[in-house]
């Protein structure tokens, strides 16, 4: 891959583990390095290798070859084989991840993976929904959408202004069941929480996952994709992303939540999502 900005060739390996992912169970890790046509060489402070996602369900992701204009792209199986027999599915047993982008960048003297979804999804988008410099105060909740299946959410917060203990997304699935998403600035970090989230087909299903997140930068910025039965988080443009099933008891019903403090949110937008990808010539 070409490193964004210094137009380096670097080499990716990526390795799907069967156990030992960050949330448990199967994952994938990449490493960054030389190869030359025969032996992969992982670079000197890269040989631990990184997370691609650091939710329970992102595994055996694999690219397409030959995009136009160099573009590298990547879906993966949505899944965890500590559970994925129990899945309460049917007629059909497991799922794929969005279509990402991955670009390759260069950090604090280290490459990392980037992922976004493609940009042909954004033609799924329907009926936006805005807002732009608002302050929310302590202990409050806001409600963005309701009754819904399938929508993205953007949000960015001016990371000097959060001065909340935590803050986040706050996702009812039914009765009593809820999906929430979780960050501390000064923990650095994100959770995400799907113990009461719906359908617990399994014991290691329901849990709470962690990520590391870059509270350094000028903002934090949030993507989320909400499909029938599964959660995609992109962090800060993609730095850190976070995968998980879930199997809700009723339409999603979105908050924004602060406690402990107030912050601001630049901007959020959310879009409600058609289920069928039109192509453009479809429309003309």
């Amino acid at each position: 891959m070409i490193v964004e900005t210094t137009e380096e060739k670097k080499w990716v390996l990526t390795v799907s583990v069967n156990d030992g992912s960050p949330a448990g169970g199967t994952g994938m890790q990449y490493f960054v390095g030389e190869f030359d046509g025969q032996k992969f060489i992982a670079d000197s402070n890269q040989e631990k290798g990184l997370w691609i996602d650091y939710g329970k369900d992102f595994y055996a992701g694999v690219t397409w070859n030959h995009v136009p204009k160099d573009r590298r792209l990547m879906i993966a199986w949505a899944d965890n084989w500590q559970y994925r027999d129990y899945l309460p599915t049917s007629p059909f047993k497991g799922q794929m991840s969005c279509v990402r982008e991955l670009k390759l960048v260069q950090k604090e003297k280290k490459y990392i993976l980037k992922q976004l979804p493609v940009k042909e999804m954004e033609c799924l988008r329907t009926n936006k929904h805005e807002m732009k410099n608002i302050k929310m105060g302590a202990d409050e909740e806001w409600t963005l959408c309701d009754k819904k299946e399938v929508l993205e959410l953007d949000i960015s917060y001016p990371i000097e202004k959060i001065h909340a203990q935590t803050f986040g997304i706050k996702i009812s699935t039914g009765k009593n069941r809820q999906f929430e998403i979780v960050f501390c600035k000064e923990k650095q970090c994100c959770f995400v929480d799907r113990t009461t989230a719906g359908v617990n087909p399994h014991d290691k299903f329901a849990g709470k996952y962690k990520a590391p997140v870059d509270f350094t930068q000028e903002f934090l910025t949030i993507k989320l994709l909400m499909d029938v039965s599964q959660s995609e988080l992109f962090i800060n443009n993609g730095e850190v992303v976070m995968s998980n099933l879930l199997f809700p008891e009723d339409f999603y019903k979105v908050k924004l939540f602060a406690t402990g403090g107030d912050l601001v949110i630049e901007k959020s937008i959310i879009y409600e999502m058609d289920e069928i990808m039109k192509h453009p010539l479809d429309e003309a």
